[in-house]
């Protein structure tokens, strides 16, 4: 489901953005920065410095694999670009972590890209953004940041995991709500498999407003024979999901635990539905609960290599069999009072 925007409804600033340029100026000013990526000339009154602190990552980081030359890569962002968005973006860059010595600058800030490539081309279209840089540093890692308006939002998706469900154990659903990329869902998976958990359902995408409004997570007509422990309702914070961790992982999450109240119940299904101010998305979930798997002891039959040498018990067991299957071959193939002989 996405939100028409002709529907939202404008609100008065928030507390964050006070100080910071009026709509008329962001308006102004959004098409020169967008296409020069030059961080524009504001007037006196502006707090620049307040701007530069709320740009928010909304991207994953990405690293130079390229040695030398003209290297040309693209990034994608997790900003609603549909109509009437104020959003503005721009590439950052920073030395890797990994180069970086723990004494110097261990803060390791983010900085402007024309700061160092002043003739880097940065395009950008829609969700993608395209930067084209001569030569650039081994070391250097980059990533999209954006400054939302107050009516703004992010693009996010709703992914449940879980664990295989075995009868007559509680069984918990892992609500993760991570940046619309590609990356943080790549990202996301593998961090999930890594902890024996899958994917339980298909995708739901979400609008994210730029609000301190809670982002509220419902579980709803949970089938006879099951119940959810803890409640049915659970919550993520509006500033959880809007910073956007740098190794697109770590992003917010919350837990229902599924208990088996009737054991001979194996199908499980219920709804969850995601919800921030007039966005909402909702999946469906349906696992079947198998039995535990039991420890099956194997039939081994005995074989004179599988005897220790030094276990005279065992061996003699063994000669008993041995002397019993030979007399059952006798009694099969020979006619009554006549045996084979041995020798």
């Amino acid at each position: 489901k996405r939100l028409n925007p002709s529907e939202v409804v404008m609100e008065k600033p928030s507390q964050v953005h006070q100080g910071l340029p009026t709509l008329s100026w962001l308006e102004a000013i959004k098409d020169t920065f967008t296409k020069t990526q030059r961080r524009p000339t504001f007037p006196c009154s502006v707090d620049v410095q307040g701007i530069a602190n709320h740009f928010k990552l909304i991207s994953g980081v990405y690293r130079n694999d390229q040695a030398h030359g003209k290297v040309t890569f693209q990034m994608e962002d997790c900003a609603f670009n549909g109509k009437g968005n104020r959003w503005l973006k721009e590439v950052k860059f920073r030395i890797q972590k990994s180069h970086l010595a723990p004494r110097n600058n261990p803060r390791n800030p983010w900085m402007d890209l024309h700061e160092l490539y002043p003739n880097a081309e940065v395009e950008m279209k829609r969700n993608i953004v395209k930067v084209t840089i001569d030569s650039p540093q081994e070391n250097h890692e980059f990533a999209v940041f954006g400054f939302p308006d107050v009516n703004d939002r992010k693009r996010m998706q709703v992914g449940l995991f879980g664990e295989k469900p075995l009868q007559g154990e509680d069984w918990k659903i892992c609500v993760i709500l991570f940046d619309d990329t590609m990356m943080a869902f790549q990202h996301v998976c593998k961090m999930e498999e890594g902890r024996g958990r899958e994917l339980l359902t298909t995708l739901a995408g979400l609008f994210v407003f730029n609000s301190g409004e809670d982002i509220k997570i419902n579980v709803m007509d949970v089938e006879l024979g099951w119940k959810i422990k803890d409640g049915n309702e659970k919550i993520i914070k509006s500033n959880d999901a809007w910073n956007s961790p740098e190794n697109s992982t770590d992003f917010p999450c919350c837990h229902f635990e599924v208990s088996h109240v009737d054991q001979g119940k194996k199908t499980f299904t219920c709804g969850v539905t995601v919800s921030h101010k007039q966005d909402s998305a909702e999946v469906e979930v349906t696992a079947v609960f198998e039995e535990p798997k039991k420890d099956r002891e194997e039939i081994h039959l005995p074989f004179a290599g599988d005897i220790p040498v030094d276990d005279f018990s065992d061996v003699f067991v063994f000669l008993q069999m041995f002397a019993m299957a030979m007399w059952f071959i006798n009694s099969a193939v020979q006619p009554a009072g006549v045996l084979l002989d041995p020798n």
